[in-house]
């Protein structure tokens, strides 16, 4: 059996799995699984599920973070695909420098956006292509994914939460604190269904732009809050030290996770309705 086809069987045997996930949190994959199962076509819910069987996309949302290890072994370079690396006080550089070989998010939600499309793609690589693409396009909505200060994505940066006893990295701070802090309680499904009506005269303008808008929108959030606002940033110079972040640094984080969830959502919907379209037949 090929590559592709095992690594496919064996995500979709994993959905009903726990594992640890890491980019936006399990809270906040979810969240965006269950807002894009709302925007979904009539056509995309039936095309899903001649795919996939029974099938959950907040459940999907999770599985390139909880089969990370399998996926890297089965499809190198894979470990890359969560994020673009590009720095955050350099935004002229080249794709060519933070997407060496096209080992990145963009250019992997395009890569795999075709394999969905492509109705001639054997169904275990169209199976790979949901799987990822759920997760990938919820991945760049989370500023680090989008931006880097020679730092790991705010991996190699402590910061410590007001009240907080211990220290995280900026990047789990953005990848679950600052959800949950937003979620108030909320379970992530009652947040999906509660942000998508709070932004009800968004979505229409969510829906539309190209991987490289949604990119810039995320960079652009990196650069001006993620790292903009942080005490004592320096450009090109993590900080050694672990940097206390102020109320209102943890206020205005907080708020703008709503609305990057929601627009993460829509867009996986966008790219899944768009991708399995009935297409017009070829002469």
């Amino acid at each position: 059996m090929a590559r592709m086809a095992v690594l496919a069987i064996m995500l979709l045997w994993s959905l009903g799995t726990s594992a640890t996930a890491h980019a936006f949190g399990a809270d906040g994959h979810r969240i965006t699984g269950y807002i894009a199962e709302a925007e979904l076509s009539d056509e995309a819910r039936v095309q899903l599920r001649a795919l996939l069987g029974t099938y959950d996309l907040a459940q999907i949302a999770l599985q390139a973070d909880e089969r990370r290890a399998e996926l890297a072994q089965r499809l190198p370079g894979s470990e890359r695909w969560h994020y673009d690396d590009r720095l955050a006080c350099h935004p002229d550089l080249p794709v060519r420098d933070y997407c060496p070989g096209g080992q990145c998010a963009s250019a992997a939600i395009a890569r795999w956006r075709d394999v969905l499309a492509d109705t001639r793609a054997p169904r275990e690589d169209r199976v790979l292509a949901v799987l990822l693409l759920v997760h990938i396009i919820g991945d760049i909505h989370q500023p680090l994914h989008a931006a880097d200060n020679n730092d790991r994505g705010g991996n190699a940066v402590r910061v410590r939460l007001p009240d907080a006893r211990g220290s995280e990295s900026l990047h789990a701070a953005w990848d679950v604190a600052f959800v949950r802090l937003a979620m108030d309680g909320l379970t992530p499904r009652a947040a999906a269904q509660a942000w998508r009506a709070r932004y009800a005269h968004e979505l229409a303008a969510w829906r539309t732009g190209t991987v490289e808008s949604w990119m810039e929108e995320s960079y652009a959030l990196a650069a001006q809050v993620t790292y903009g606002e942080l005490p004592e940033w320096n450009c090109d110079s993590p900080s050694g030290a672990t940097l206390s972040l102020s109320s209102a640094y943890v206020e205005h984080a907080t708020a703008l996770m709503p609305a990057q969830l929601t627009r993460a959502g829509v867009r996986i919907a966008a790219v899944l309705n768009a991708a399995l379209a009935p297409r017009p037949p070829s002469h």
